[in-house]
């Protein structure tokens, strides 16, 4: 697929995946290992965008991703000194959160 038709997510170091792998993902190195990342395409892109209901597991993978960020939240709340910093630091975590949520949603296909 060409890289025109398409919005790529994902990691650095990225190759494109091979003709017959349908050209919808592309492999990524993260420290040494090999991670596909999803391809936004005009066939897709509905999808990506879409109200997605979690079933009863997803959930619970979401409720575990939310306690870990929580704790960290008060951790970086409790020890690290306000300003700007701190609260970029906050701001990344809910960043991580939405990114999980999309990631569990779609079955890490974007």
């Amino acid at each position: 697929m060409d890289k025109r038709e398409g919005i790529y997510y994902g990691g650095v170091s990225k190759a494109p995946m091979c003709e017959s792998s349908g050209g919808s993902r592309e492999q990524t190195q993260v420290a040494g290992a090999s991670v596909r990342t999803g391809l936004v395409t005009l066939e897709n892109v509905e999808r990506c965008f879409t109200y997605h209901p979690w079933s009863r597991y997803q959930g619970e993978l979401g409720d575990q991703v939310c306690e870990v960020l929580i704790h960290a939240a008060k951790t970086i709340l409790r020890v690290v000194p306000g300003g700007p910093d701190r609260s970029a630091a906050i701001r990344k975590l809910r960043e991580c959160r939405m990114d999980c949520n999309s990631a569990i949603t779609h079955d890490g296909e974007f």
